[in-house]
């Protein structure tokens, strides 16, 4: 699982570093594209501090 803080991020990643990796591994690679869900994520705090 992997999560990204915009869609543009993931598309670059995708673009510099995913699909380079797969065009590697030819035919040995993943059968099928990944899933890519869109989720809502919320700030933590404890008291005063935010997690990250």
């Amino acid at each position: 699982m992997q999560f990204w803080d915009t869609r543009e991020e993931l598309e670059r990643f995708n673009q510099d570093v995913y699909l380079p990796a797969i065009a590697r591994l030819g035919g040995t690679g993943f059968p099928q594209a990944p899933i890519v869900r869109d989720v809502i994520t919320v700030d933590a705090w404890i008291g005063e501090e935010k997690l990250s």
